[in-house]
């Protein structure tokens, strides 16, 4: 069982991890003024240099709101599977579902259009980092974000792919300056969904070199 989920964490988690920074970078690039704020969290907590350790890197309350946006928006998997026992009725709000001889019935979970569902969210399509910044995570109910799944099916590396992105994303944004030549703004955008849920559209980005002197993590 141990061998299993740490192939899951190191090989399924890489795939995961780069689709989202991928798409953290495109949401933060294409919204200048979302840009600025992440740039200038990050003068304000660093300076001129990055000390890039767990405690410093874990002060960056926006850039987290931006991740976590990202995932409501794009979660990297968008559908979740599961099996639950039908010899009973299933009681869903108003509905119900009839009970079956089947022991065990397999239906899946639409992470994406939960995540933008108007009764959940405000804005549902819009891109705003503020509601994850001002709202206490503790107070969501389960259904209502799970982007790394639930209860004790969730995803082993949810922890270990926050703190890699946080740490990915300071490094890229600190040492260059991002230009993304798109099209409409990016609306023209199209993902597919390949193991994660990616954008397919080719993307070109400029990168300009920063004054900023990056230290590695743990320097």
């Amino acid at each position: 069982v141990i061998v299993n989920d740490m192939i899951s964490l190191f090989l399924v988690g890489r795939e995961f991890l780069t689709t989202h920074i991928i798409q953290c970078l495109f949401n933060i690039v294409t919204r200048r003024d979302v840009y600025i704020r992440v740039i200038a969290e990050m003068d304000l907590l660093f300076g001129s240099s990055v000390d890039s350790s767990y405690d410093a890197v874990k002060k960056l309350y926006y850039l987290e709101g931006c991740i976590l946006e990202s995932l409501r928006l794009q979660p990297p998997q968008p559908t979740i599977k599961r099996g639950i026992n039908m010899r009973r009725n299933v009681f869903l709000d108003k509905y119900v579902i009839k009970g079956t001889s089947a022991s065990n019935v397999e239906f899946f979970l639409s992470t994406y259009n939960i995540h933008r569902n108007e009764k959940l969210w405000s804005n549902p399509l819009q891109f705003d980092p503020e509601r994850f910044v001002k709202r206490d995570m503790s107070r969501l109910r389960p259904c209502e974000f799970f982007p790394f799944s639930f209860g004790s099916r969730a995803c082993i590396g949810k922890d270990f792919s926050m703190m890699a992105t946080k740490i990915l994303l300071v490094k890229l944004l600190r040492m260059f300056d991002l230009t993304l030549n798109l099209e409409n703004g990016g609306e023209g955008v199209r993902y597919t969904d390949y193991i994660s849920h990616r954008i397919s559209t080719p993307l070109y980005c400029k990168l300009k070199k920063t004054h900023v002197n990056v230290k590695r993590f743990g320097e």
